[in-house]
């Protein structure tokens, strides 16, 4: 029944917990290749609960049970792990004070897998390959921790040298640790220069141990310094063996001087009574007297050598086997199933509230901050791309047809009544003209043209005005049906403030002078005297004289010659030839005004609206892409933290049931769980009610 039981819970546990791994390592491997270098404070703690989360979940598929073995240096701890194993494991022993574990448990075949701080492997198959590389290991921790000690520096191998050895995995066929499902932890001594980190060592399984071996040699039995760090282990462990490692070959000197068999030899059990009433402390003898504490004084040496070689039962001490018996016995009481539900529950339960508390941290939180801002800088950037491209689709030569139409018809309004009050002045100076000794050049530049400059001027004035009303006017008198008005603000296009520019500009320009007014001298009617008559003088004669031989138009003309050669027939011609002139004149300084103010403003507006919008738009492009390449970043690091912290919620409210289910109504938080990075403000864990959350 309690094999089934045991079966089913590890079958349930795999499939509540493994599940993490994937997205645990998709975080791992996100902010490894993350270029913010917050996030890689992160790493540190995401591979410390990944290592410790893998160490779990092969626990307990393996349904094994973990033996720690502590002691002094040379203890026989060693001997201990060859002698319950019945195979040679002492090559990959812990070096004397390397702060790494040695975890031996069957295997098929021999195989020795190393794990460094920083998550990386190797795996041999040679005994001696993985002691040299322990070798090397043990040389470049003793340099990096001798630099540490000389500036006067603490040091952590797991953060000041992640390249080193964390643990190594050793797989072996031992039938006898194949029975009981046990696999053996060797740790470091326990008095050592380099014991740095001890309590940080032994976390990832003295919790879930099932019991812990505590070996010191009988020479060392009675040394207050052994023992001074044992009550540790008496808060750690349900169970703790005590073997104290004797040597049945030694001797002692007689009186005589003749060699005798020592206590160690005759009667170790003594050596075990006199510990017990003279050196024992308080804690170890409530402990003793609990049951707790089992002492076995046992010949390590003569153990392991005959369990190795494969002797009889009856060959082992006898200690020795009642050990192996009281140790088998627990790994298979209710106790110790009860321990291990427990156990791997609230290990589980502890590593997922660190991941949940990693997913809290400050690191993460402004990340999350920072993806929230860019998105919305990326939304405001898309807006303000679309906003660009409706301004540079719109066609706003088209939209500014009213305002030409609006200065067409201001001007023409206008034109009609200045046109009468310019044709009476060039009237007026035609008749002036034939009063006067002026040549018709003068009368042409002198009396015509400047009327003709003044209309235009007066025009153009008018033109001005209508204008400057519609710049007076809101958004420059363009309303929303004709514009995009809120693109055009978007871009920070202002078009009252272009439309100003682009007037200023083209008006700026001054209009061209009047053209000189043209005569067909040959076409204005001309009398011959009475005296032309009798000398035959043709027409083309008598115009060459009134009018110069060259054709030109400045040759003077007198009052009374103009009077007697014109008259009324010449003033008709001229009047009418004025009225032309000035009908020409008006139509098509009208129309030049009208295309400067209205569509000459119109365009160059269109023009400079277009080029703000591009040149907006290209800064968007180039700050959209900077933004997408900055989110991408962002999100590739959040994305599988995102899917982590989704798992992780999943896998607590399932670790809660399962802990329901086996009648665990008591889910603690280690104290001794994975080291995290400290954040501002980390959310409290919500555990329904059925089971209780407390910190021990």
């Amino acid at each position: 029944m309690q094999a089934k039981l045991l079966a089913e819970f590890c079958r349930r546990f795999e499939s509540v917990v493994r599940p993490l791994l994937q997205p645990l390592a998709n975080a791992i491997d996100a902010v490894e290749k993350a270029p913010d270098r917050d996030a890689a404070g992160l790493l540190a703690p995401l591979r410390e609960v990944q290592h410790h989360l893998g160490a779990l979940l092969d626990k307990v598929a393996e349904q094994q049970a973990y033996v720690l073995i502590f002691g002094p240096l040379k203890s026989g701890k060693s001997t201990l792990m060859n002698a319950l194993a019945a195979a040679y494991v002492s090559e990959v022993s812990c070096l004397p004070a390397y702060p790494c574990l040695v975890f031996v448990g069957n295997g098929e075949r021999r195989r020795y897998q190393l794990t460094r701080f920083d998550g990386t492997s190797e795996t041999f198959d040679d005994g001696e390959a993985i002691a040299a590389r322990i070798g090397e290991a043990h040389l470049r921790l003793a340099e990096h921790l001798r630099a540490a000690e000389a500036e006067g520096r603490p040091f952590d191998p797991a953060t000041h040298f992640p390249q080193a050895i964390r643990r190594i995995d050793v797989r072996l066929p031992a039938q006898a640790l194949a029975q009981s499902g046990a696999v053996l932890v060797d740790t470091p001594g326990l008095y050592s220069r380099m014991r740095f980190g001890y309590s940080q060592m032994t976390r990832d399984f003295r919790n879930a141990a099932a019991c812990a071996v505590f070996v010191v040699k009988s020479d060392n039995l009675f040394l207050e310094q052994v023992f001074e760090e044992f009550q540790e282990l008496l808060d750690l462990f349900s169970r703790i063996f005590l073997i104290v490692n004797v040597d049945s070959t030694k001797r002692d000197l007689r009186p005589d001087g003749e060699l005798a068999p020592s206590l160690e030899q005759t009667r170790p059990e003594q050596i075990v009574a006199a510990f017990e009433q003279l050196a024992m402390t308080a804690a170890l003898k409530r402990a003793h007297e609990q049951g707790r504490l089992r002492i076995y004084p046992i010949d390590l040496m003569r153990a392991a050598s005959a369990r190795v070689k494969g002797e009889a039962r009856a060959a082992m001490p006898d200690d020795f086997r009642t050990f192996v018996a009281d140790l088998a016995e627990f790994l298979a009481s209710p106790d110790y199933l009860a321990a291990f539900l427990g156990d791997s529950l609230r290990r589980a339960h502890t590593l997922l509230h660190a991941l949940e508390r990693i997913g809290a941290h400050d690191t993460i939180t402004d990340l999350e901050a920072r993806a929230a801002q860019l998105e919305r800088e990326r939304n405001t950037t898309q807006a303000l791309l679309a906003a660009a491209d409706r301004v540079l689709a719109w066609q706003a030569d088209k939209a500014f047809t009213c305002f030409e139409q609006r200065v067409r018809a201001d001007v023409g309004n206008r034109a009609h009544e200045i046109g009468v009050k310019t044709v009476r002045l060039m009237e007026a100076g035609l008749d002036q003209w034939f009063l006067s000794g002026a040549s018709v050049q003068a009368l042409l530049e002198n009396e015509w043209r400047p009327p003709l400059k003044l209309f235009r001027d007066q025009i153009e004035a008018e033109a001005k005005e209508s204008l400057e009303r519609s710049l007076q006017e809101r958004d420059g008198g363009v309303d929303e049906g004709q514009a995009p008005l809120a693109d055009l603000r978007a871009v920070g296009a202002d078009l009252a403030a272009v439309r100003r520019r682009a007037a200023e500009a083209v008006l700026a320009t001054p209009l061209p002078d009047v053209p000189r007014i043209r005569i067909d001298l040959a076409a204005i009617p001309v009398k011959r005297s009475a005296t032309d008559w009798m000398l035959l003088r043709s027409l083309d004669k008598v115009r060459a004289g009134l009018f110069g031989e060259d054709g030109g138009l400045d040759q003077k003309i007198a009052a009374k010659v103009k009077a007697a050669r014109l008259g009324d027939a010449g003033k008709r011609y001229l009047r009418d030839h004025l009225q032309a002139v000035h009908d020409a004149f008006c139509r098509e300084a009208a129309a030049q005004v009208v295309e400067r103010v209205g569509r000459a403003i119109a365009t160059r507006t269109a023009q400079e609206l277009r080029e703000i919008a591009s040149a907006r738009k290209r800064d968007a492009e180039a700050r959209l892409r900077d933004l997408e390449r900055q989110w991408n970043l962002c999100t590739q690091v959040l994305s599988p933290l995102r899917k982590l912290a989704a798992a992780v919620r999943d896998a607590q409210a399932a670790v809660l049931a399962l802990a329901r289910d086996h009648g665990v109504q008591e889910l603690t938080v280690l104290d001794d769980g994975p080291v995290l990075p400290r954040a501002t403000s980390a959310p409290e864990l919500h555990v329904p009610s059925r089971a209780r959350l407390r910190r021990r």
